[in-house]
């Protein structure tokens, strides 16, 4: 029996040799071809999933592209470049039309048939030299004008009148004062034109600012008791930094302070708080907040005046629109950079003035318009000021917003209404005007108004 099992435990341990030395060529073998699946199926993974990210792009693609050509598709025609074109390409006369010339006409037709009587158009210039004045850096001839018409002869007439000279500037070298009235103004033709000549007073005004260093022909109405004389003189425009804001205390009562707002623009803000700490380190604790002849302004402007008197969160007014949607503008911080940093509102900022040991009244006129008679009435309906006194204002509770119109090489602005405005109680007084607490007519020897305020103080101190 030992042979055999000699045998076997020879065979067995050859079996185990040749396995060993199979064992040497197919584990390498199988690790290599295992390897070479792995690739194969990494590679065939990335294929794949790149096949179908490419898919996904490419219907991306054609999404996008699809729904750029229902935008495309969707873009209202530039009627204005439609019209001129056709008329243009297949009118005799065609070719004698100018693109200014047609834009003004056809925005004319509009502000006549639409009846938006504060649309307007203006050139690239005029737009620049309105937006100047929102930010209160201009050139001109340094006056504060204000709106109203005056008898000149036997005739009354629109004109605008001088309310103050800035000291140094072009008007107070030509010897304007306060108190005279532009009654004219020379184009830039050299032709001469009245307020009503140019449709209204805002393009008057356009009309005496412009380039630096440039002259402006104006005719001055000066008059004393029935003596009236009229005077050509000739200004050199200058920058001017203007002041809308001015205030000062009584002589005969320094704790009352009158502060007149002029204008609502840009740097109205930073002016009125100036003005008012001023008066309140010269003793005055009762304010007369003097809007009378303001023609309104900036929006912004406003919205940053009224939250000193409100509380953070509170509804300052509400705008609606043609969509019939209202839109409240509350009263929160907020930050601008360039032209409109100084309606920049701080936390700290809101309500600063609302305070039992301040009292304010308003002061309005028949010439407070849009923003300023908004004031008066936020102001008085919140409970931030006592009471108003003067007259209905003008009746403007309409805001424009202005857009570009480029075509054919041209640019030119229209502004047109967008909006109307409501107190935070949801009043408005468009075409009827705001009404004061107390209705008192002007006076020519002394200021009616400001005596009725002053009693009122008398009377509540």
């Amino acid at each position: 029996m030992e042979p055999e099992v000699n045998e076997l435990q020879a065979e067995s341990a050859e079996k185990r040799e040749q396995f060993k030395r199979n064992a040497k060529f197919w584990v390498p073998a199988c690790m290599a071809f295992t390897t070479i699946l792995l690739i194969f199926s990494v590679l065939l993974t990335y294929v794949l999933a790149t096949d179908a990210q490419r898919k996904r792009d490419k219907r991306t693609i054609e999404e996008q592209k699809a729904i750029e050509e229902q935008q495309e598709a969707a873009k209202p025609v530039d009627n204005f470049a439609l019209l001129e074109s056709i008329l243009h390409d297949r009118s005799l006369y065609g070719a004698e039309l100018e693109t200014e010339e047609f834009m003004q006409a056809v925005f004319a037709l509009y502000k006549e048939k639409s009846g938006d009587h504060y649309a307007e158009y203006y050139t690239e210039e005029e737009y620049q030299i309105r937006y100047s004045q929102l930010s209160g850096q201009t050139v001109g001839i340094g006056v504060s004008p204000e709106r109203g018409t005056v008898l000149y002869g036997e005739q009354e007439i629109q004109a605008l009148k001088i309310k103050s000279v800035f000291s140094g500037g072009a008007a107070d070298q030509a010897g304007i004062v306060a108190g005279e009235w532009i009654v004219a103004v020379q184009d830039s033709e050299g032709v001469w034109k009245t307020v009503s000549d140019y449709g209204n007073y805002e393009k008057v005004v356009l009309e005496i600012q412009g380039e630096e260093g440039s002259e402006v022909g104006l005719r001055i109405l000066s008059q004393s008791g029935d003596t009236q004389s009229i005077r050509e003189v000739v200004c050199i425009r200058q920058p001017v930094q203007s002041e809308s804001v001015f205030g000062s205390c009584l002589e005969s009562d320094p704790s009352i302070a009158v502060i007149r707002i002029c204008e609502f623009s840009f740097q109205t803000p930073v002016q009125f708080c100036r003005e008012v700490e001023k008066c309140r380190q010269a003793g005055a604790d009762k304010f007369v907040l003097d809007v009378r002849d303001n023609p309104g302004g900036s929006l912004i402007s406003l919205r940053t005046l009224l939250s000193y008197f409100l509380q953070s969160g509170e509804t300052i007014y509400s705008e609606k629109y043609a969509s019939g949607s209202i839109q409240p503008i509350l009263c929160v911080p907020c930050t601008y950079t360039g032209d409109k940093e100084g309606c920049n509102l701080t936390e700290e900022q809101i309500g600063q003035y609302r305070s039992d040991d301040l009292s304010f009244v308003i002061l309005c006129n028949e010439n407070t318009a849009s923003a300023a008679e908004l004031f008066a009435a936020v102001m008085v309906e919140s409970g931030a000021a006592r009471a108003s006194f003067g007259q209905t204002t003008t009746g403007k509770w309409i805001a424009q917003g202005s857009m570009e119109v480029p075509f054919n090489g041209f640019k030119g602005y229209i502004s047109f209404t967008v909006y109307q405005f409501l107190t935070a109680q949801g009043a408005t007084y468009q075409d009827q005007g705001y009404t004061p607490d107390y209705m008192i007519a002007p006076s020519e020897d002394q200021d009616a108004q400001l005596q009725a305020v002053l009693a009122y103080f008398t009377a509540n101190s």
